[in-house]
């Protein structure tokens, strides 16, 4: 359903804090329901203020993709832990802690109040293996309440959808009856019994066969596959597992206080990181959570490389001797002269073509204004010269009398020039003015009233 991304948030002076980012499979953003579930996911945990609970810092969408960021926990979740213990069981002690610490936070969400201090019970509904992180310091944290529902009034809820994982499901959670807080408590059971036994309890080959299981299989006691497990600590896994739901324990804060009486060597959060170091783990480089070498994270599904080629790579890292550092050369600069000299020509260019452009025109309306002046044409014609005589058996031919000159032609005088009239400088004005003086004397005097004048002068009203 979602993509876990390791990430870091970087601040002002150097500061820094790694989170993790869980990201809405891009697949799934287009369907309703389960973008309904990441956003409700994303309010309920931003409600929960418990060491148990996993804490969401922000959340956003981002190209159309929901996601939350989260608290980034070092440790391992108990489906990977499961898978390199490779059927071996949990020491007593480090189950009873995570056990315990789990029931605290499942019984902090059952008894949880909003800010107006009203009871709102709220229900996990997919309490799994792979839910549940154990940290390096000892801590456990419960994880992802993307199917988690509010019950807001009474203390059962009636749903027609089934969600959740089958082997961990409560009988009533089955058959779609109606459920409370504890479905949480049945599934924190089922856990408890694989981490003791280090085999599961109601999986099978397929689902059908889970199913059946989780309707006719008789629970046995954990101490049948593993002996060491103390008689007191058997009821309780069997009171939890009962299905009936009111013979269970009614709350996670119930059964967390059933399990603290429960006297065990081994106990506490040191133990816990002391025994968790001690399993041979390798940090996931997408999400950073604890993974086994040689398989596939359970977080985000990147491949682990196997130990024999990480310890091989971290020995020939070392080996590697010391380079002296040396200091990265700076990046050179790039030559920007090219537009710099593009846009230089391209100016130029213009405007030289402005120039000539305009000189053209100047040259085309000067043309256009000169006077048009007649021009003769000349007509020039070439008579040969006269003979000088013809020669011939007979007698001598006379000459023939010369020829005039053709008159000259006559050539049409040009006509004359008139320079034009300057005109003054304000000549419209002045032609304005005259027009209106003009007006003036044509219009016909306007008759004055006799009584306006006294003693010769006219009354001014």
């Amino acid at each position: 359903m979602a993509i876990v991304y390791r990430a870091k948030i970087e601040g002002w002076s150097g500061f820094e804090k790694t989170v993790v980012v869980k990201a809405m499979h891009p697949a799934l953003t287009r369907q309703r329901d389960f973008v309904e579930m990441f956003i409700a996911e994303a309010k309920i945990s931003a409600q929960l203020c418990h060491p148990g609970i996993v804490q969401v810092h922000d959340f956003g969408v981002f190209k159309g993709q929901p996601f939350l960021v989260m608290e980034h926990l070092d440790g391992i979740n108990l489906s990977e832990l499961q898978r390199t213990l490779a059927g071996k069981p949990v020491p007593i002690g480090v189950a009873l802690v995570i056990a315990t610490e789990m029931c605290h936070a499942l019984g902090y969400a059952h008894a949880w109040r909003d800010q107006l201090g009203v009871k709102r019970q709220i229900i996990h509904r997919d309490v799994s293996p792979s839910n549940v992180m154990v940290c390096r310091d000892g801590t456990v944290k419960l994880l992802d309440f993307g199917v988690a529902s509010i019950v807001e009034h009474g203390d059962y809820e009636i749903t027609a959808t089934l969600k959740g994982k089958y082997p961990y499901m409560a009988p009533e959670q089955l058959e779609r009856l109606p459920i409370d807080r504890r479905v949480d408590v049945f599934a924190t059971g089922v856990i408890l019994h694989e981490l003791l036994t280090g085999r599961k309890l109601f999986a099978g080959a397929d689902e059908i066969e889970t199913i059946a299981n989780l309707r006719n299989l008789a629970v046995q006691p954990p101490s049948r596959w593993n002996p060491t497990v103390p008689a007191a600590l058997d009821a309780i896994v069997l009171r939890a597992l009962d299905r009936d739901p009111a013979r269970r324990f009614d709350s996670g804060e119930e059964m967390a206080s059933a399990l603290e009486r429960i006297d065990v060597d081994g106990g506490g959060r040191r133990h816990v990181a002391e025994w968790l170091r001690a399993i041979r783990t390798v940090t996931c480089e997408v999400c950073g959570k604890q993974a086994v070498p040689g398989t596939c994270c359970a977080e985000c599904g990147t491949e682990v490389a196997p130990v024999d080629q990480v310890s091989t790579v971290k020995d020939a890292e070392l080996r590697v001797p010391a380079q002296p550092y040396v200091p990265p050369k700076p990046p050179a600069k790039k030559r920007r002269w090219k537009p710099v000299a593009l846009g230089a020509l391209l100016t130029m260019g213009t405007v030289f073509s402005f120039f000539v452009f305009a000189r053209q025109a100047h040259e085309v309306i000067r043309a256009r204004s000169a006077p048009a002046v007649a021009r003769a044409v000349t007509t020039v014609v070439s008579v040969p010269p006269p003979a000088a005589g013809l020669v011939c058996d007979g007698p001598e031919v006379a000459k023939a009398p010369p020829m005039a000159d053709p008159p000259a032609p006559k050539v049409a005088a040009a006509p004359e020039l008139k320079a034009p009239k300057p005109q003054p400088k304000n000549h419209h004005r002045e032609k304005r003015a005259r027009t209106s003086r003009v007006a003036r004397t044509e219009r016909p005097a306007r008759p004055v009233d006799e009584s306006r004048i006294k003693d010769g002068k006219l009354l001014q009203f």
